[in-house]
């Protein structure tokens, strides 16, 4: 695995645990530790976008509209294409 498939899948480990201790917390709203536990992931997932990002190039077309005067959301491999 390189470098960039490490890194996104870092990315989607760390999305995916936000989402799931969303849900969670959805249920119970109360849950200190709960709560702790998504703000660790949430920023996690943003730090790990945003090097991601820097580095190969936007996600989804928001975050390629952040470049100024640039539209290149659509220049690179996609992420499940690899280095096709």
């Amino acid at each position: 695995m390189d470098r960039r498939e490490m890194m996104l899948k870092k990315l989607q480990m760390a999305d995916f645990a936000a989402h799931e201790a969303a849900l969670y917390l959805d249920l119970h709203p109360q849950n200190p530790k709960a709560l702790e536990y998504f703000t660790q992931h949430k920023n996690m997932a943003a730090t790990l976008r945003k090097s991601y990002e820097q580095e190969y190039g936007p996600l989804t077309p928001a975050s390629g509209a952040d470049r100024i005067g640039m539209w290149d959301w659509i220049s690179g491999p996609w992420p499940w294409e690899g280095e096709a």
